[in-house]
């Protein structure tokens, strides 16, 4: 023999157990390999045909369950590798620095014996240079102290290539349950299924900055005990999904940092594209991110994808960002996700702190959330842009005080959205200060081009069913159209909730309050200004068809260049101002065609200050009194005005009842009533 591993073989007088075979870089011929079987006589294991017309051989063990590779070559094919036991790393396979090929081949029931992190490869350790095709990585283990990579590890600097394996219930103590990567792994068509880590990374898990690419395959029904049920990536390093199914994973965490059932990204970089994140779950007490969870300082970007059915006990059924670096999603579907009540905010997707998310031409549907933002939330610092796309179908089911915001929920941030539908989204709030069927506003927001319609705040007393302003809120709205909402209580299009609400272009049409305020009601000392645009077909049950305005002296509601017109309620058809203290300006604008059931056509003030500048208010109506104003209490200043072809029981174009009304190089003309005078009815009135 010339190859002393041959002539060792060869002579080797001590039987041997299939425990280790060592190669050095190089097979032996299938002639040779046969003639030693001949001449062993049994008395060591016979080699293992590899195919083209070669073989490996076993030696007498020096170290238990090692087919190593220390440097040069080694080709595997067609062979079964099963039940080996390593008190160190590579139950299955070692490849301290080589390079491997191994072609359909199984690696079955194999165990590594290390402790730590960065060692460990139940089936294989991977130091060198390994191409794996084909073949199954099956129910191998990395299960003593903290073992990584129960189906394979792939170390620091080693480059690991998998193609159509299957790598399937492998498991490891600490990371990794079919792969814990710390150098270079590409998997084509690669399935991961039913792994398990006790820690992060189900599937799969890397580490330091490791980089991984996943092309087509499968990752399923993994679980990690902590983070990353799926696939786990770490503050190093890089991951990139492409036409993958990621679906049925679990993470236990129980941390609000902790979840990801489907992929957790610990503040590295992942990509997502043309693939599918499906039924994961975060089922920690406070698990997170149910599909995916962006963990601080992380980018992630996901483009072409669906985002469906995954679920989080915490927040974020879809995606939680937990203050990363960004959040950048493209052409994306996330529908049906859900969180529960741990406090059960953004089924869809949530910010946490200082997140930085952008949807572009996204779909949101049909998400569900215990609390606040069935579709959307964002954080009292987050950042949320959304450009295009449809919000729809969305449910907030809390209703405790200030919650809801079925479509989207903003608890103090900055949000914008451009050219997007916001619609049939619902909050089950029941009462004032819940609601907000399509949006919740605490913080600043601005819609352009938007159109929301369609959604429902209907539950008791829910208010807001377009949008709900709150308190806190600045809601800036330039074009668009809010359209066919409904509120139980008030504020059909938005409830502005002692905020800030400026509008600009808008069209609100056809919406309707169980209560007050069909297109906008107005609650505490809010501001709310209209410029251009129309308040068109709205209704409320009682007051304030179009227009409610509060009874407070810090309440503002200005007019400017709008038409309120078509709209109804028993009392105040277009405009209905509240009490002592409120106090509207219209300017340049038309009250015209509004209905008031009981009294009041076109405006019922009952206090405070109304002024009317350059505005003609005309052809409304009531069977009561005031056609086209009503004063109970308060002032009517009217400057420049037009009232004409208002029609009343008593009063057609202004009925006093108590307060003032003052007129400047104002016209009354056309009016009628059932009962005389038609034009003006009361006692206390100014002619200037």
């Amino acid at each position: 023999m010339t190859n002393p591993d041959e002539e060792r073989q060869f002579n080797n007088l001590t039987p041997l157990n299939l425990r280790e075979v060592v190669l050095h870089g190089q097979t032996i011929d299938k002639s040779i390999s046969d003639a030693i079987d001949a001449a062993a006589m049994g008395t060591a294991p016979a080699g293992v045909d590899v195919g083209g017309g070669e073989a490996f051989r076993v030696t007498a063990p020096v170290a238990a369950a090692e087919i190593r590779s220390a440097s040069g070559s080694i080709t595997i094919r067609d062979a079964t590798i099963i039940n080996n036991e390593a008190s160190g790393d590579g139950g299955g396979l070692f490849n301290e620095g080589g390079a491997v090929e191994v072609t359909d081949t199984s690696f079955i029931g194999n165990s590594s014996g290390s402790d730590s992190p960065g060692t460990g490869g139940g089936g294989v350790f991977n130091g060198g240079t390994l191409n794996i095709d084909g073949g199954v990585i099956s129910g191998n283990t990395a299960n003593v102290g903290l073992g990584n990579g129960g189906g394979i590890l792939n170390a620091e600097g080693a480059s690991l290539t998998v193609t159509q394996t299957s790598i399937i219930g492998n498991e490891a103590a600490r990371a990794g349950g079919g792969i814990e990567n710390v150098g270079t792994t590409e998997l084509t068509d690669v399935d991961l299924i039913g792994n398990h880590a006790g820690i992060n990374g189900g599937g799969l898990h890397t580490s330091s900055e490791g980089m991984v690419s996943i092309t087509g395959g499968s990752v399923h029904d993994n679980v990690a005990d902590s983070e990353g049920g799926g696939l786990w990536n770490s503050s190093g390093g890089t991951l990139s999904v492409s036409g993958t199914t990621v679906s049925r994973n679990e993470a236990f965490g129980d941390g609000s940092d902790q979840g990801g059932g489907g992929i957790f990204n610990d503040g590295g970089r992942v990509s997502v594209t043309d693939s599918t994140i499906a039924g994961n779950h975060a089922l920690g007490s406070s698990g997170s991110g149910g599909g995916i969870l962006n963990n601080t300082g992380g980018t992630l970007t996901v483009s072409d994808s669906s985002i469906t059915g995954n679920t989080s006990n915490r927040a974020g059924g879809g995606i939680e960002d937990n203050a990363g670096e960004s959040v950048t999603l493209t052409r994306v579907d996330l529908i049906s996700n859900s969180t529960g009540d741990s406090p059960g905010n953004g089924g869809g997707l949530h910010i946490t702190g200082a997140g930085n998310v952008t949807l572009n031409d996204s779909y949101v549907l049909r998400n569900t959330a215990s609390a606040e933002g069935g579709g959307l939330w964002n954080s009292a610092v987050g950042v949320l842009d959304i450009n295009g796309g449809v919000i729809s179908g969305n449910v907030a089911e809390g209703t405790d005080t200030e919650q809801g915001g079925g479509g989207v929920f903003n608890d103090g941030g900055t949000v914008t959205i451009d050219d997007a539908v916001i619609s049939r989204n619902e909050a089950l709030g029941d009462g004032p200060g819940e609601g907000g069927g399509g949006i919740f506003n605490d913080g600043s927001m601005t819609l352009q081009n938007t159109l929301v319609t369609n959604n429902l705040a209907v539950s008791n007393l829910g208010n807001g069913g377009g949008i709900l302003n709150s308190d806190n809120g600045t809601l800036n709205i330039v074009s668009g159209s809010i359209e066919n909402n409904r509120a139980d209580r008030a504020g059909g299009g938005i409830e502005n909730n002692g905020g800030t609400v400026l509008l600009s272009g808008v069209d609100l049409m056809s919406n309707y309050a169980g209560i007050n305020g069909g297109a906008i009601h107005i609650s505490g000392a809010a501001t709310t200004a209209l410029t251009g645009g129309r308040v068109a077909g709205n209704e409320a049950a009682n007051e304030g068809g179009g227009l409610w305005n509060p009874s407070s002296s810090l309440a503002t509601l200005s007019l400017t260049d709008v038409e309120v017109s078509g709209n109804s309620a028993d009392f105040g058809g277009g405009v209905f101002n509240d009490g002592a203290d409120g106090s509207i300006t219209i300017v340049t604008s038309t009250i015209a065609g509004n209905t008031g059931r009981v009294d009041g056509g076109g405006i019922l003030s009952e206090g405070g200050l109304v002024t009317i500048s350059t505005s003609t208010v005309s052809s409304n109506n009531t069977s009561g009194a005031g056609g086209g104003i009503l004063v109970d209490a308060g002032t009517i200043d009217l400057r420049s005005a037009t009232v004409a072809n208002n029609s009343a029981n008593v009063g057609g174009g202004v009925n006093i009842d108590g307060g003032v009304v003052s007129a400047t190089n104002s016209i009354f003309s056309g009016n009628t009533a059932s009962t005389a005078p038609r034009c003006v009815r009361g006692v206390v009135w100014r002619w200037l």
